[in-house]
């Protein structure tokens, strides 16, 4: 017998044919890369079980990290925000 809670819960989205879990910016920049770039932001994680990467999200400059779990399943956490240099 099913639990009524598995039945309510959210699943996790797929991103480039990867189900990953994590942080909901981290999931947006991840959903912006090409193709090509997330297959090997992807094998990068695989292979080193992480792999950091940045994106822009509400104009403002982030860092992400991808991790590869101990069961396999993916994560995607926030590393912080970029300091504006003051040049701009």
């Amino acid at each position: 017998m099913v639990s009524m809670s598995r039945l309510y819960e959210k699943p996790m989205p797929t991103i480039h044919n990867h189900t990953v879990d994590g942080d909901q910016y981290g999931l947006r920049v991840l959903r912006q890369l090409d193709d090509s770039e997330a297959d090997v932001l992807f094998e990068h994680a695989k292979r080193h079980h992480e792999a950091d990467f940045e994106g822009s999200v509400e104009g403002k400059r982030m860092n992400f990290k991808l991790k590869r779990e101990s069961d396999g399943s993916w994560t995607v956490e926030t590393e912080g925000r970029e300091v504006k240099s003051g040049w701009f």
